[in-house]
């Protein structure tokens, strides 16, 4: 034993930008426990030994005993009622063995536009008890204070930390010296919410002034037949590129070499964007964005610093503001090092686990919380 407190982190899915961080931690030791890993994105040898898949509530509690962790960060409340299972596992540990635990909160939409009158009903009543009977809480962006503040969990009792979205680790995401000035970049679901139904149409709109522009396409989705389909019916075979899925530790080169990424997602019933990661990881590489004024973007991005946003669902601006960044070789290098500035700053996972540890450390140690 190493004598460190112990901390489980749970989560319904995992993902490769949210667990390699954890290797950071170095005061306390952690194990991430995880029911699945859907997309795809890590490599067979990135799993690592502090990550703990289980198969359902039972199999959690179960490891959660054998492992005895001095506190537990909880899912994502939203997961529900997926996650209900974890939630009940959290809870009976926490009851049987006098533990602690909190839990971030990067949803942002109103309960009852994501799930409805019902069981948006249920969800408040879930939400309220597990924020109640935990010690703390790490909400993400605005939105999400706004849905804990909505079921009365006092403001004094959020904590202001990056937490799960760590940021970026910047030796991996970082500027490389080759850059394609006729190279765009997309990167995540091939779905509506993304908006490439918006992406596509502004590419459309100003192929013809750039005849050498190109559009890569990195992602898996349920509109990849559509968008081929697109492809076709207004010849742009060969300029716009799907690449379909790629591993996570191979992207920093796809923003390395591409002129912007464009992110131009939408808000839909049941999504917004949350943080907006794949920017975060753009910037890294030095390689401005276009994205949109969706969701929380606008807490993570900063307008006409590191990239430009747009209003949502609005093919005219998002075409815009690629011309002036195609334009514009000098913004773009301005916004390209001002972004590497600002995750150096603001998003460097090391740092950011660093001061989450120390955080833990006086919460749950220094203050004889444990």
């Amino acid at each position: 034993m190493s004598g460190k407190l112990k901390m489980a982190i749970i989560s319904l899915i995992t993902r490769r930008d949210l667990d390699t961080p954890l290797h950071f931690f170095d005061k306390i030791d952690v194990l991430h426990f995880y029911r699945s890993a859907p997309y795809g994105d890590m490599s067979t040898d990135e799993y690592s030994e502090n990550l703990v898949n289980y198969s359902d509530g039972k199999d959690l509690f179960e490891k959660l005993v054998k492992y005895s962790p001095d506190f537990i960060q909880g899912i994502e409340p939203y997961t529900f009622p997926a996650g209900f299972q974890e939630y009940c596992a959290i809870l009976k540990y926490k009851r049987k063995l006098k533990t602690h635990f909190f839990f971030p909160m990067l949803e942002n939409r109103p309960p009852e536009k994501k799930f409805g009158h019902i069981l948006s009903h249920l969800l408040k009543i879930y939400l309220k008890n597990y924020a109640s009977k935990s010690d703390f809480v790490i909400p993400l962006n605005t939105g999400a204070k706004r849905n804990l503040l909505d079921i009365g969990i006092p403001q004094a009792k959020f904590k202001e930390l990056l937490w799960g979205t760590w940021g970026v680790d910047v030796d991996e995401f970082s500027p490389g010296k080759e850059k394609d000035e006729r190279l765009l970049l997309f990167v995540g679901r091939l779905d509506i919410s993304k908006g490439i139904e918006y992406l596509l149409e502004a590419f459309k709109k100003i192929a013809g002034d750039f005849k050498n522009l190109r559009l890569n396409l990195v992602g898996e989705g349920p509109l990849k037949e559509w968008i081929a389909s697109y492809i076709k019916n207004f010849n742009l075979e060969g300029r716009v590129m799907l690449q379909g899925t790629v591993k996570n530790k191979n992207l920093p080169e796809f923003f390395r070499r591409a002129a912007l990424t464009i992110s131009p997602s939408i808000t839909t019933n049941r999504w917004e964007e949350q943080v907006g990661m794949v920017n975060i990881q753009s910037i890294a590489c030095g390689t401005p964005v276009v994205s949109t004024l969706s969701g929380a973007i606008p807490e993570y991005i900063r307008n006409i610093r590191e990239g430009i946003l747009v209003p949502e669902k609005n093919s005219e601006a998002i075409a815009e503001a690629v011309t002036r960044l195609i334009n514009d070789s000098e913004l773009r290098r301005k916004m390209g090092e001002e972004g590497r500035k600002h995750v150096l700053d603001s998003y460097d996972a090391r740092i950011n686990i660093r001061k989450a540890e120390d955080f833990l450390l006086d919460y749950y140690g220094q203050r004889g919380n444990i």
